[in-house]
């Protein structure tokens, strides 16, 4: 009696302690347990502009085999980088080499709809939309698929641009709504990035008006990054708005957080 309480206790003992290691995370977990591992995706509405010319430049350089440069995500970066700089030349060189190693890493790896979609933008950017169509047709068919979680803010916005170069336009324009919903209702005036991103958003989805509001409301909240503001594809539609010249300036005279080279 007295040995099977001490193996009782025994047990005991030892589910506590894999409980208590499995919250703090000091045994591996079994695969279904893990947070699955995604390689870089590039996202061109959540740009993340804290990447320099240089440091991307450095990183190529340094890494020439590592996953980000291999991949193609750190010229498609760099190819951003220039585009916002002005530095056209240096872009063209950049898309074609992501638009190489992106179409590489789609077909290495032909469920991932980020990849796709990099290599199609990368190939329209250069005016391919030949070679473009297919790698965008496979992305927005991957986007289309049933989704086992609720779709993300940026997985919405790849399937409008997909759809918008395709041409189907009236299904874009349901995606990029369905990305807009992720901004809150109400944008405080203090908000420069999510003014932004909203002024993005409503321009893609053809409201003018709207979204000169929503970039001149970022420009007064003190949106400083003129280089992504001039050159973003999304903002195409209202760029030659005197409006637009009016809050780009104002964007360039703002106070800069990031180093986004000349331009």
């Amino acid at each position: 009696m007295r040995t099977s309480w001490i193996i009782s206790f025994a047990a005991l003992c030892e589910t506590a302690v894999f409980i208590y290691t499995l919250a703090t995370g000091t045994i591996r977990r079994a695969p279904w347990m893990q947070t699955p591992t995604v390689a870089p995706s590039g996202n061109m509405q959540l740009n993340d502009a804290s990447e320099t010319i240089e440091e991307l430049e450095a990183l190529i350089a340094r890494e020439p085999q590592g996953r980000r440069v291999a991949g193609g995500f750190s010229h498609f970066r760099l190819a951003q980088r220039y585009t916002e700089a002005g530095r056209l030349e240096d872009a063209r060189a950049a898309w074609e080499e992501a638009a190489r190693r992106r179409l590489a890493a789609a077909q290495s790896n032909p469920d991932r709809e980020s990849f796709w979609f990099e290599a199609g933008w990368a190939l329209w950017k250069l005016g391919r939309m030949d070679e473009a169509t297919p790698a965008l047709m496979e992305a927005e068919r991957l986007a289309s698929l049933p989704h086992p979680n609720q779709r993300r803010e940026d997985q919405w916005y790849r399937l409008g641009w997909s759809r918008k170069l395709l041409g189907f336009d009236q299904d874009a324009a349901f995606a990029f709504s369905r990305a807009m919903d992720f901004l809150p209702a109400s944008i405080p005036d203090w908000d420069a990035e999510t003014h932004y991103k909203h002024a993005r958003y409503l321009a893609l989805l053809g409201d003018s008006e709207g979204a000169l509001v929503a970039l001149e409301r970022a420009a007064a909240a003190g949106y400083d990054k003129p280089g992504v503001a001039a050159s973003s594809d999304d903002l195409a539609s209202i760029r030659s708005h005197p409006r637009f010249q009016g809050a780009l300036e104002r964007i360039r005279n703002a106070p800069r957080r990031y180093d986004l080279g000349p331009g």
